[in-house]
């Protein structure tokens, strides 16, 4: 499962890196631009999650192989030390899939499970991811705040400042920039690690 979770992901960033990126542009004063609301589909500030269908199809038959390994580790072996990978590697699989109801499930199941496990800050990030997608904003930020909490706890840097970015990519969404900042301010105020104080500064 883990092997062919790498081949798809390394098959994703070898397509991302032959994509031109066009880079982010900011108004000043909101009043001068007022950008169209989009009322459908995934919010702006997460479609760069989501691995289109189009990335997909080299490697459809390896994700659809890491759900099956996962569905029979969980129905033959489900009090064996594999469990929690497998529930992640699914959960991860899904979301590739564009199903986000199913990878919010897995996600669950492995926080419920799992709560102080090894994999439950990626659980955590992803449930966030999910709801987001679905455009659930109250429950997509509790549980961007309950990441933070535990990416605090287990000293998950990455897992923290990706939770960090997203909270404030929300805040910018409902255009309210003192929201967006405050995360932040609080990360820098709470680490005693000038690294980390530095590059929150500088987001």
């Amino acid at each position: 499962m883990e092997r062919l979770t790498k081949e798809a992901e390394d098959e994703f960033e070898f397509q991302d890196e032959k994509k031109r990126s066009e880079p982010r542009v900011f108004i000043p004063q909101p009043s001068i631009y007022v950008p169209d609301e989009i009322t459908t589909g995934p919010p702006p500030f997460m479609t760069e999650f989501i691995v289109t269908k189009q990335k997909r199809q080299p490697v459809n038959v390896k994700l659809d192989s890491v759900i099956i390994k996962g569905s029979k580790i969980l129905a033959y072996k489900a009090k064996s030390k594999y469990v929690e990978g497998s529930l992640w590697l699914m959960a991860k699989t899904f979301f590739y899939q564009e199903d986000w109801l199913n990878s919010q499930i897995k996600c669950s199941e492995l926080i419920d499970k799992y709560t102080d496990g090894e994999f439950s800050p990626d659980a955590h990030l992803l449930y966030s991811k999910n709801l987001l997608i679905q455009r659930k904003y109250g429950a997509g930020e509790l549980m961007l705040s309950r990441t933070v909490d535990i990416a605090w706890q287990k000293k998950r840097w990455d897992i923290l400042a990706e939770a960090l970015r997203i909270r404030a990519e929300l805040a910018l969404f409902q255009n309210d920039f003192e929201k967006a900042l405050r995360p932040y301010r609080q990360a820098i105020a709470q680490s005693d690690d000038g690294q980390l104080k530095a590059r929150w500064q500088l987001d």
